[in-house]
């Protein structure tokens, strides 16, 4: 599942580290589920930057499905470096807009085996 407008001080407050830098033009990024469950979700944040064999990749152009009949229009990079469990504070997930579920043929994964 992705999700736009995740508030970049939130996301900074759980996962310490992301974003690196605030920028006054973009104050939200996506954050996409990991792992969903009853007791809460897992997720990590996305970004436009990132490196294809260090980082797994949600394609450019992915029609996402059951949700807004979004396409997205970018190529975004999964941050699981900086996953974080969902919290179930309204707060954080008030802010959330479901773009849709990713197909798994969108999510490139051409990371190098070590």
């Amino acid at each position: 599942m992705l999700f736009a407008d995740a508030p970049d001080t939130e996301l900074k407050q759980l996962t310490g580290s992301f974003p690196a830098t605030f920028r006054q033009e973009h104050i939200t990024h996506p954050v996409f589920v990991l792992v969903a469950s009853q007791t809460g979700h897992f997720l990590c944040p996305c970004s436009t930057k990132g490196t294809p064999g260090q980082n797994r990749y949600i394609r450019e152009g992915c029609r996402l499905i059951n949700g807004r009949d979004h396409e997205t229009d970018k190529r975004s990079y999964l941050v699981e470096t900086c996953s974080f469990t969902l919290p179930l504070d309204k707060r954080f997930s008030r802010n959330l807009i479901y773009l849709g579920e990713v197909p798994a043929s969108c999510i490139i994964d051409n990371r190098r085996k070590s």
